[in-house]
């Protein structure tokens, strides 16, 4: 017999193999195949919609010389249009035949009906020799395409993917409060109180590559400075901290909330500026972890960005060492000061706050630290340590 119930039951095996489509299609199309010594074998889709028929997966000797044609053209226009076999004993007698291999005397084309009996897809045979099919073929490789039905008819009545539903309300905009921290605290931007410690710690020639990456400066004068900063402080859609040492009272850098979208949820850490004498310190990550708590425990965001120059390693280090997870480069994003700049991104997930939070609670706390003042475990490391 040409087909058997082990032969069914290795389409059935394939159908439900768990692999991609085409893997599957390409695993049918062999199988038929082995079965009857037949030159070729093709699966199609039929696009009714665009008119076209093209190809999934094929077996023989050679890929087909039509991947793509018209639903009118061919036996298959018969077959589709009739909805039924058509079965050519001798092709070189058929006008309709579109000629693939010179060596195919005889080809058998199956349509295959959804369940509204139109046509979605076909199964395509070719062999050597003339009148090759026979009724029992015909019927074994009608049987085949009623297994293997599921590989058209469950992807285009199978309901889209979608993303699983987000409870909630949308997040808050934040408010123009104060971040209590042990070794900073984080104001909101003032000016006339902040402006002169923030020029000071900013500008001179031994501060000058604290502007490198950021959107502005260095500026000429303290006037104009102080101008920027009234901008940024009055800005409708960011909000600027000022980074103030609680020991000392004086702003040593600042950073804003931007890209805020309260209904996505999604809100951005950036225009970060420290000066020298905050960074590497213990109060510059606290001041991240006071924004990050901030975002996601008390304005309700689930999704929170940091995005730098490409090419700031420093940057893209603190990224990953504060808890972000890398994302990708959007090549060519912007031009800044002229320059080209590769934008890298890094997020931070609601889901994923609580291990980093207890990472920040862990690393801050003063047991932490030696009598020098050098952490004796790493912010990285205290995330690999479990919930507790």
């Amino acid at each position: 017999m040409f087909l058997d119930d082990r032969v069914i039951s290795e389409l059935q095996r394939a159908m439900s193999g768990g692999q991609n489509r085409t893997m599957v299609a390409q695993r049918l199309a062999d199988i038929v195949r082995s079965q009857g010594q037949f030159r070729w074998v093709g699966l199609y889709d039929v696009d009714a919609s665009a008119r076209l028929v093209r190809n999934v997966a094929w077996s023989g000797p050679g890929a087909p010389a039509h991947p793509v044609f018209s639903t009118d053209r061919g036996l298959t226009a018969a077959a589709l249009s009739g909805r039924a076999t058509v079965n050519v004993g001798d092709v070189t007698e058929d006008r309709r035949y579109l000629t693939a291999f010179a060596s195919t005397r005889s080809e058998l084309i199956v349509p295959v009906l959804d369940r509204a009996g139109e046509p979605v897809g076909t199964l395509d045979v070719e062999s050597d020799r003339l009148h090759a099919f026979t009724a029992e073929i015909q019927a074994g490789l009608e049987q085949c395409v009623a297994t293997i039905r599921g590989l058209w008819i469950d992807v285009r009545e199978a309901p889209p993917l979608r993303g699983a539903i987000v409870a909630g309300e949308a997040a808050r905009w934040p408010d123009r409060t104060t971040l209590e921290g042990r070794i900073v605290r984080l104001d909101p931007l003032a000016p006339a109180r902040h402006g002169a410690s923030l020029y000071e710690g900013s500008h001179g020639t031994q501060n000058e590559a604290v502007w490198t990456y950021l959107f502005d400066g260095p500026y000429a004068t303290y006037d104009a400075f102080l101008l920027e900063l009234e901008q940024k402080a009055n800005s409708l859609d960011r909000l600027f901290y000022a980074i103030v040492d609680r020991a000392s009272g004086n702003a040593l850098g600042y950073a804003s909330y931007m890209r805020l979208e309260p209904a996505h949820r999604v809100i951005e850490v950036g225009n970060i500026l420290y000066a020298p004498n905050l960074q590497g310190t213990t109060g510059a990550t606290e001041a991240m972890f006071l924004m990050a708590r901030n975002a996601f425990e008390v304005l309700g965001y689930r999704r929170y960005e940091w995005k730098c120059d490409a090419l700031n390693s420093a940057s893209r280090r603190a990224a990953l060492r504060l808890g972000f997870t890398f994302e990708g480069v959007f090549r060519q994003h912007m031009i800044v000061k002229d320059r080209n700049r590769d934008t890298a991104w890094y997020s931070m997930l609601d889901t994923e706050w609580p291990v980093c939070k207890l990472a920040f609670e862990r690393w801050l706390d003063p047991s932490n630290f030696d009598e020098m003042g050098q952490q004796r475990t790493s912010l990285s490391a205290m995330r690999a340590v479990p919930l507790t």
